[in-house]
């Protein structure tokens, strides 16, 4: 009778949505005093143990600042990282053919894979509704480069129009779909998520859950 020898199968993962960034540079107004477990620089030295003890041997670099000079600063950190798969970041998608020259720029490093705008920084204005967004999502087809999209449950069912509207475009959706766990809305939030599911090609990213969490 031969014994058999159980083998543990080790799983390589890529982490999706890694944010580094440099106080100094001065671009991220979010990250205030009462951040105190995250307010300090944050570079692949700090990660890098994590990656090797929870075995992720890529990642792929998001951008965490409301500008066109992060996107920029975070391709160049990524050309000197091993484990950097690529960088997500950020162009101006409200200016028109300001966007088209900044998406151009930014193509031809083999490492931008796409955008995400940050709804938290542009007030009132939606990226939903930018007027200008159309000629920017066909370039980013004509790219193939991915869009992430940053939504609320309340606009999950304008975002399912929208990307039926662009069926040729990679979208992610961020957060999950930000579920609003303070205000206990979770049967909504499940309700649109699957709806959204059924009806789109969007793929989905857990990261951020909490964003409309209680403090605690």
């Amino acid at each position: 009778m031969f014994a058999r020898r159980e083998q543990k199968l080790e799983i390589s993962k890529i982490d999706s949505h890694v944010h580094f960034w440099q106080l100094a540079r001065g671009d991220y107004a979010w990250l205030t005093s009462d951040m105190h477990a995250i307010q300090r620089d944050f570079s692949a030295a700090d990660f890098e143990p994590l990656g090797k003890a929870n075995n992720v041997s890529k990642i792929v670099l998001i951008q965490a600042a409301p500008t066109v000079a992060e996107t920029r600063f975070l391709l160049d950190l990524a050309r000197h990282c091993d484990f950097a798969a690529g960088v997500v970041g950020k162009v101006d998608i409200e200016k028109g053919a300001v966007s088209h020259q900044q998406l151009a720029e930014f193509s031809a490093d083999p490492l931008f894979c796409g955008i995400r705008p940050m709804i938290k920084n542009m007030g009132q204005n939606r990226w939903l509704e930018l007027s200008g967004l159309e000629q920017t999502i066909s370039k980013l087809i004509e790219l193939d480069l991915s869009f992430e999209c940053m939504v609320r449950p309340s606009e999950i069912d304008e975002l399912i129009v929208w990307l039926n509207k662009y069926s040729g475009l990679r979208a992610v959706l961020c957060r999950g779909g930000m579920p609003d766990i303070a205000a206990g809305k979770y049967d909504y939030w499940a309700d649109r998520i699957s709806h959204l599911a059924n009806e789109s090609q969007v793929y989905c990213k857990l990261s951020g859950l909490t964003t409309l969490a209680a403090d605690g």
